[in-house]
């Protein structure tokens, strides 16, 4: 990794058959740690990643309630219309 893209410790030379020009390419380390190719490939990664991801309009959340609560919402159900006022409340 010290060394990592250094040409003295290794590269590939690409050499066009038609115009006869060349290229040198210095060899890489592909650590995750090193801090040029694990910088690539958490580039890489989060690219794939987020082109996975949907476009959407809408969040998903999920709000809890503890179980004392839950025994007040099943004796009154009016409740949950409360609850879900707050619960908009608290989002917006």
């Amino acid at each position: 990794m010290l060394h990592c893209r250094d040409p003295k410790c290794g590269f590939l030379t690409y050499k066009c058959p038609e115009c006869s020009s060349t290229k040198t390419v210095p060899l890489a380390c592909k650590s995750r740690i090193c801090l040029q190719c694990g910088k690539s490939m958490l580039i890489n990664g989060l690219t794939n990643w987020f082109s996975g991801l949907f476009v959407v309009s809408y969040r998903y959340m999920v709000f809890t309630m503890s179980k004392e609560l839950c025994v007040l919402f099943e004796v009154d159900h009016g409740l949950f219309k409360v609850f879900m006022g707050a619960v908009s409340n608290t989002v917006q």
